[in-house]
């Protein structure tokens, strides 16, 4: 059964830059370990970090490696997404300990927030996340018209 994350969950880094996966997610890992890959990302000129399965990690640079490698975007993406991925491990009280330099990128110090996005979690620093989700929640009827608008296209 394919993991889907879902949900917003409140989290603290320790001094350790550290991360207590909180008990609400761990059901998506599986049960002997929690593994995944994490990499820097961006949403509307905020960072934050994406994690994701090592499964759904796979397909992503499975996708990445059919695309032709001379093209410009193709390249910024794997230089950007690709290259910063890095394999995570949690320990045996469920905590993952974040590479220092994603957590310098994202601005992570204490209050996190994990935001569950389907096939991949994203990790925002709280106050980074309480900006993004507060223009979210500002502009949410023009999203939803715009979905329902996809989902009439989809039905034709």
């Amino acid at each position: 059964m394919k993991a889907i994350f879902r949900g917003r969950f409140h989290a603290k880094l320790d001094g350790k830059g550290r991360l207590s996966l909180p008990a609400g997610l761990r059901g998506c890992f599986q049960e002997d370990s929690i593994q995944a890959v994490i990499t820097n990302s961006i949403y509307k000129k905020s960072p934050c970090l994406d994690i994701y399965l090592p499964d759904e990690w796979e397909k992503l640079e499975a996708k990445i490696d059919k695309l032709s490698k001379l093209k410009p975007s193709v390249q910024a993406y794997q230089r950007f997404y690709i290259s910063g991925g890095q394999s995570i491990e949690a320990d045996s009280q469920s905590r993952i300990l974040l590479p220092k330099s994603l957590r310098s990128y994202a601005g992570l110090k204490g209050e996190v927030v994990l935001v569950g996005m389907g096939n991949k979690l994203e990790l925002w620093d709280e106050s980074q996340w309480n900006k993004v989700h507060s223009n979210l929640a500002q502009n949410f009827e023009e999203t939803l018209a715009e979905i329902a608008e996809l989902e009439l296209q989809g039905d034709e």
